[in-house]
Parts: C-alpha cells; structure tokens; sequence
C-alpha cells in the first residue's frame, strides 16, 4: 500500500512561541514527529511512501529521516503549499491512479490504531472499495474515502460491516451554528475517484482538507465513518503536553531498534 505523508506545514505556532525547529522535528515522547510518522507506517506494513516537506525545511528534514532511517522506501516532494489539502493534492498526483493511505506528520495516535486502520484500509481495497479514512468523535475522530468518492471513517475498535453514511450536517466543522459530531484525525485512504473534486475544492475556502471532504459529501458521495480512539493533532505548543499525555495513558512501546523494521 502506498501511503502520502503531509508533512508541509510552516509551524507559525511553533515559531510565534519561540520554538523555531521544523514542525516535522519537534518531539513529542522524545521522538520527532516525522520519526514517530516514519516508525509507526514501518511496523504497520507500509513499503511505499512519498512525503511532502515545505521548501524552507525541506533539507534539514531529510538529513534527518536519511540519519535515522538509511533503507526507506521514500519518495520526497518538495513543495510550500497553503493547506493540507493542497499536499494531498500534490501527493495524490504520485499515487499513479491507485488507492493510497495518507496521514498528516504531527497526528499522533496510538500506534495500534494506525495499524489496525491500515488493515481495514487493505480489507476494502481488496474488496474493492478503493479508499478510506480516519475520524474522531466531537473532538477526535477519523475519515476516509472508497474509490467511488465514498469518505469513510476508519474503523478500528472492532472494524464494523456497515459503516454509518454520514450527512452533510454532521461533521467537519464547517458550520459555526451546528457544531461538528465527528472531526479528522488525520488518517485516510482515498481512492482515484474522488480527485476529479479537486478543482472544485480549490475555489472554496477555507483551504484546508476538510473543505474537500465536505465538498465531497455535499455533492453525493457516500460517506460513511465509525470511532476511533482518541488521537491529538500537535498544531500548538500546548498540544505537545496532551500527546505525551495520550501515550503515557496508551503505554506506547518504542523498543524495538528501527533497523529490524527495515530489514
């Protein structure tokens, strides 16, 4: 399985409260982001992956992951873009037309949970559903996307048969009057289909990957979603305390050396 890395982002946070490393490489654990990223699609199987890094970091970035992980299977793009959706466009047009896993650098998550939302990705490929992704309940949840523009919700304690169809009132936080059920997590599988949305998302705003998802929902396509756990988007200096804390609660395991994971 392919999977796309959206790991663009400028940090402004980050920078606005003095901390001026790449957003990739502020460490959540003791890990960079961008290496707990890297060792979680590892473990999970991944053997094809293309991540996307803004111009400005770009070279401190890969020195970086070239240090840690000297046998990756990886494909760099190197590109400043506005949004996430506008990396996952860029990334999507690596993919060669097939289904693809994407997830952002600074999600962070159970790593069982990534594991279990690439084995239900792979379950519906094979059935051929072609994409999927990763939600969060009112406040943490995830979504994905079938090969015909279906959006989905990853899901991963257990995986069900039936997936719920959302509505376009539900969720993405696209409206200030209804708060959002559901939120992303920042885990998807899109399939080939629902890219031809693309240019039709790109004149909405606000630019950000939730507006396509929206866009896709609001013109038909089926989407569906069932809970994940809980999963924290670093995007702020505060956040950093609430990931650690996520993993000390989950007792994440980091033992096992990265070289065994390559081969």
């Amino acid at each position: 399985m392919k999977v796309g890395i959206l790991a663009a982002g400028q940090g402004e946070r980050f920078k606005a409260a003095g901390l001026e490393l790449p957003k990739p490489l502020i460490e959540v654990g003791g890990q960079p982001l961008i290496q707990r990223t890297l060792r979680t699609l590892l473990e999970t199987g991944a053997d094809q992956m293309v991540c996307i890094v803004n111009e400005e970091d770009s070279k401190v970035v890969r020195a970086f992951v070239a240090s840690r992980f000297p046998s990756l299977p990886i494909q760099w793009l190197t590109l400043t873009t506005p949004s996430s959706m506008h990396s996952l466009f860029a990334v999507q047009s690596f993919m060669g037309g097939e289904p693809f896993l994407a997830t952002t650098v600074d999600t962070v998550c159970e790593p069982r949970v990534v594991k279990d939302f690439f084995q239900e990705a792979n379950r519906l490929v094979s059935r051929g559903a072609g994409s999927l992704g990763g939600r969060a309940e009112a406040r943490k949840a995830s979504d994905g996307i079938l090969d015909d523009g279906t959006v989905c919700r990853a899901s991963l304690t257990p995986p069900q048969a039936a997936l719920p169809r959302l509505q376009p009132e539900e969720g993405f936080g696209m409206s200030s009057t209804h708060p959002p059920a559901w939120v992303t997590s920042g885990l998807y599988l899109f399939g080939p289909r629902v890219f031809r949305e693309r240019d039709a998302a790109l004149e909405r705003s606000p630019a950000a990957l939730r507006t396509f998802l929206h866009l896709l929902v609001e013109r038909g396509y089926r989407v569906y979603g069932v809970r994940i756990p809980a999963s924290v988007d670093v995007d702020r200096p505060e956040d950093i305390q609430v990931a650690e804390r996520l993993l000390t609660q989950t007792q994440e395991r980091d033992a096992q050396p990265v070289e065994s994971l390559l081969g």
